[in-house]
């Protein structure tokens, strides 16, 4: 014997079983509920990456609105990790000079020099 999920969850619902439906992202995405009491947000990346919806904070507190934003692009946020994590300006010039760290904005180009010949 076999059920959809929906009906099976109705049954089991009906006779006192605490269940619910695992819904897959399509279901989630195109979920009325979800989508007007903001636990399914917008994210505008901001670039060619565009608009993605994701899954927002699943409750709500009274004095605390979540501040959503973009993920950073590749390398974007390198300079900031690495000062926090006690490296130089100097290091992480030669960082970057070396090709080890970088990404599609890499550190700030004021920061990489040219490579020297020595």
């Amino acid at each position: 014997m076999q059920y959809d999920k929906c009906t099976l969850t109705k049954e089991l619902g009906a006779k006192g079983v605490p269940v619910g439906p695992v819904l897959d992202w399509n279901e989630l995405e195109n979920d009325p509920d979800l989508n007007e009491d903001g636990t399914l947000i917008t994210i505008d990346q901001g670039d060619a990456r565009g608009k993605f919806k994701t899954l927002g904070m699943p409750f709500t507190l009274s004095n605390y609105t979540p501040d959503y934003q973009r993920a950073p692009k590749l390398g974007e946020n390198n300079e900031e990790i690495l000062t926090a994590l006690d490296y130089t300006e100097d290091q992480i010039k030669e960082l970057a000079q070396k090709g080890v760290i970088g990404g599609n904005d890499g550190v700030k180009a004021d920061l990489v020099a040219a490579p020297t010949t020595d």
